[in-house]
């Protein structure tokens, strides 16, 4: 489980690439009986802030994502 601000957030996702060479992860933004606009907030947030700070370190391939 990763928690944190999206700085943090990012870094360990960072982390886990570097130190293992993680390619791939699941986000989990939602349970059950959770808010669905705070769910669908949180990833919102990912998508704007989290996955560029981690694109930034780590070199990717073009992805679907890209186009």
């Amino acid at each position: 489980m990763i928690i944190g601000s999206p700085d943090q957030v990012a870094a360990q996702l960072v982390s886990l690439h570097r130190e293992f060479g993680v390619e791939c992860f699941i986000f989990q933004q939602y349970t059950p009986g959770m808010d669905p606009g705070a769910a669908l907030e949180m990833i919102d947030r990912v998508g704007r802030e989290v996955v560029p700070l981690v694109r930034s370190e780590v070199d990717e391939r073009p992805s679907l994502f890209d186009r």
